[in-house]
């Protein structure tokens, strides 16, 4: 899926960037005005669907861990709305200057959680399936349908949204050249991080990270 995804954004990254409309463009481009629309329109619906969910997120975060009445969430859609639409409609320089402060600090929890792993990563003894019955050990279990297809399309929502930069061609200065790079850029940032996430995940031993969590609990609480 990762190989996929690499491919399919450096193909629009390379023809979106130079298309007036970015995708939008391209897309009426290539299937014609009227089929183009209605792809355009469901693209842009599908990027307002992952506003609407982060706004209802983080809502619901702010109501729970403020002890808030749930009657003053629409406030604070509001609020977060009005934040947002005021800090892509600032000065470009500040715009961009703040996202490359987001992205860091989107990316260190879990580059510090990866390279905080790997001294108890065992790839060998812990990636696999064991069978305490019979005392035999797999890699899968199921059939190709239940063990692969089936999760299959889970492993989308590592990249979900790499490909939206091609839409932002009048926020970038000289889209042609730097719509691509940053995009080529974005994905294969995902796809690093994705497959080094997965490994390490798969690495560790679970009772290891249950008796960590509970050994920082304890010194926490002072016992």
């Amino acid at each position: 899926m990762g190989v996929a995804y690499v491919i399919y954004v450096s193909c629009i990254a390379e023809v979106g960037g130079k298309v007036p409309g970015g995708s939008y463009g391209l897309a009426r481009a290539v299937l014609g005005f009227y089929p183009g629309y209605l792809l355009s329109c469901l693209e842009f619906l599908e990027y307002t669907s992952y506003a609407s969910v982060s706004v209802v997120y983080v809502t619901d975060f702010v109501t729970t861990h403020l002890k808030m009445n749930s009657e003053y969430q629409p406030l604070v859609w509001l609020l977060f709305y009005a934040i947002c639409i005021g800090f892509l409609d600032s000065r470009g320089k500040y715009m961009w200057r703040c996202m490359l402060v987001l992205l860091v600090a989107s990316l260190l929890p879990g580059v510090l959680f990866i390279f905080g792993s790997l001294p108890y990563v065992n790839f060998k003894k812990n990636a696999i399936l064991h069978n305490f019955d019979n005392g035999e050990t797999t890699w899968a279990t199921g059939t190709i349908s239940t063990a692969f297809f089936a999760i299959l399309p889970s492993t989308t929502v590592g990249f979900a949204g790499v490909e939206s930069p091609t839409v932002n061609t009048g926020f970038v200065k000289d889209p042609a050249v730097n719509i691509p790079k940053g995009t080529r850029a974005a994905v294969w940032t995902l796809l690093a991080s994705n497959i080094a996430m997965v490994l390490v995940l798969a690495s560790v031993s679970i009772a290891g990270c249950t008796w960590a969590w509970g050994s920082r609990r304890a010194r926490r609480n002072g016992s």
